[in-house]
């Protein structure tokens, strides 16, 4: 299994509440509604380090797993459609495997 993290800023006139409407009702069903996914959340920064507006977790069983569902039509249109809220260049990912 793996686990991804996403960082990212929100584009200029983006509110908050917009994203939020958008990730839930978008982006988080949808993406946990794939075979492969353990788990897919979304968070609003709240701490101190406010580098970032948003952060993901995502949880899949595979990195090949993952970027199969990247390639999807579901997927491309997700994308799409965050790209017409996020700050593509503040976007920061990596990913790997736990420790055990």
């Amino acid at each position: 299994m793996i686990t991804a993290i996403y960082l990212y800023n929100l584009k200029k006139g983006i509110s908050i509440n917009e994203y939020k409407k958008w990730s839930i009702e978008r982006d988080q069903k949808i993406v946990n509604s794939f075979e492969g996914i353990k788990s897919f959340e979304v968070y609003i920064n709240k701490g101190p380090d406010k580098r970032w507006d948003v952060f993901e977790i995502l949880q899949a069983e595979s990195w090949e797993r993952w970027v199969e569902i990247g390639k999807s039509p579901e997927m491309n249109e997700l994308k799409e459609e965050h790209k017409e809220l996020v700050d593509r260049d503040s976007i920061i990912k990596f990913y790997g495997e736990k420790i055990i």
